[in-house]
């Protein structure tokens, strides 16, 4: 079956090339002389070799049934190299679940003329330039999950002199193993692919069944919302997936097919109520609109993050992450261990300085080298003794008695009462006997 440009990837990706916001432009040829080495554009046995060149079922929304490429999952962030030397021609900034980011890149070997492309990076303009010359093994970007991905991975395209995008594409992996380099054999994991004979899928939206793929071609009839559709690997042109649906079969714009189900209305879901509860993930989980994997996925909690359980609808839990609310099975969640108690506030208590103040000592008592019990004792202070008081700290007092200084308990230590003064009372005139020689004085 002949590969058109128009079954790339996914609508959402051609409507932005075409739009532009890609950087490309006037291509230089390379600034050195070109070898006709090739080299692998990941590290080996860091990658898993998964979905192949050729036809497939459509695997996430806005993906294409007709791969142009080979997938080799791998970790987010691991480097990307150039396959073979060559000048950058076009690169792209992507997005989570948007487009998708890429470098592509123009060979001359063997006298022809190749083109490959490296999509799905975070950001193709990281470490890569339009114009720009590329050696064999040369990092030109690193493994991302923008655009319409299931997983980080790099999907890697060649297309012949046409350009990318135009003609047909090549099986990527023969192209590499032709030219000395086995991609399979240097996986860590090498999966198993069999081309299933049907896809199922579900309508989106509301849908137009046209006759042919065009969107002036004849409605065929209104496809619900939830809808089931059948159709075979491969089965994608201009933009448009021939389905069967109800008996009837026809082009549903592919923006508008997924390989999901999707409930028509949402149902009623039994959820039994719990007292709030937080979890941990175990592992990085789908948050589910409902409590089942045929439910569309709301996103991914990541391993180990803690997240707020309010019901439970039988081996699933309904929980709430972030701003979204969704289902997780409960085999991927434990309960987290309660928050340890925060450590009491304690003030450490200030020496107080206070304004010197004279204080009587109640009862004999020790004056100490320290405000404790322990500390050395400085002094032996009797009952009525006059100290005066300096600082305080806690229940103590710093006094100073005698030439000394020291520390007294202040419950030992209370304001002097000054002795009641005596009243001059005046008598009536009175005649009274001398006892004795006395001296008569000036004041009393």
């Amino acid at each position: 079956m002949k590969r058109t440009s128009h079954s790339l990837w996914s609508t959402l990706s051609i409507a932005a090339l075409l739009a532009g916001g890609m950087a490309a432009g006037p291509v230089a040829e390379p600034a050195f002389a070109a070898s006709d080495r090739v080299a692998l554009p990941l590290d080996p046995k860091t990658y898993r070799y998964s979905s192949t060149h050729g036809p497939r079922c459509i695997p996430v929304m806005n993906g294409t049934t007709a791969h142009q490429g080979q997938d080799l999952a791998a970790s987010d962030g691991n480097n990307i190299y150039a396959v073979a030397d060559g000048v950058v021609t076009q690169t792209r900034k992507g997005t989570r679940g948007g487009v998708s980011g890429y470098v592509v890149v123009r060979h001359f070997l063997g006298g022809k003329t190749y083109y490959t492309a490296y999509i799905h990076m975070w950001d193709g303009n990281e470490f890569a330039r339009v114009g720009q010359s590329v050696r064999a093994g040369q990092k030109i970007g690193e493994v991302g999950n923008s655009g319409p991905s299931t997983a980080a991975h790099l999907h890697f395209e060649v297309w012949g002199a046409a350009g990318w995008m135009r003609g047909s594409s090549l099986d990527p992996m023969k192209w590499l193993l032709d030219r000395g380099v086995d991609v399979k054999k240097n996986a860590s994991v090498v999966y198993n692919f069999t081309l299933p004979t049907s896809c199922t899928y579900w309508a989106a939206t509301d849908l137009n069944l046209r006759a042919t793929a065009s969107a002036s071609a004849k409605n065929l009839k209104l496809v619900k919302k939830g809808a089931k559709m059948t159709s075979v690997p491969g089965a994608q042109l201009n933009g448009y997936i021939r389905v069967t649906t109800g008996g009837t079969t026809g082009w549903a714009i592919h923006g508008a097919v997924a390989p999901f189900v999707v409930h028509p209305v949402p149902e009623k879901i039994d959820v039994q109520p719990l007292s709030t509860i937080y979890y941990t993930a175990t592992a990085n989980v789908n948050l589910r609109e409902g409590p089942s994997t045929a439910y569309r996925s709301l996103g991914t909690i990541s391993k180990d993050t803690k997240v707020k359980v309010t019901g439970k609808a039988g081996s699933w839990l309904r929980v709430v992450h972030g701003s979204k609310t969704g289902f997780v099975s409960a085999s991927y969640l434990k309960i987290s261990a309660p928050a340890a108690p925060k450590p009491p506030v304690v003030t450490k208590p200030k020496v107080v300085d206070v304004k010197d103040k004279t204080m009587q000592v109640v009862a004999n008592h020790n004056m100490r080298v320290s405000a404790t019990s322990t500390g050395k004792v400085v002094a032996s202070v009797k009952q009525g003794a006059k100290v005066t008081v300096t600082h305080t700290f806690r229940s103590w007092s710093k006094v100073a008695y005698a030439g000394r200084v020291g520390w007294m308990a202040s419950y030992a230590l209370k304001t002097p009462v000054a002795p009641p003064k005596p009243k001059v009372v005046d008598v009536r005139d009175k005649t009274m006997q001398v006892v004795g020689n006395q001296s008569m004085r000036s004041s009393a």
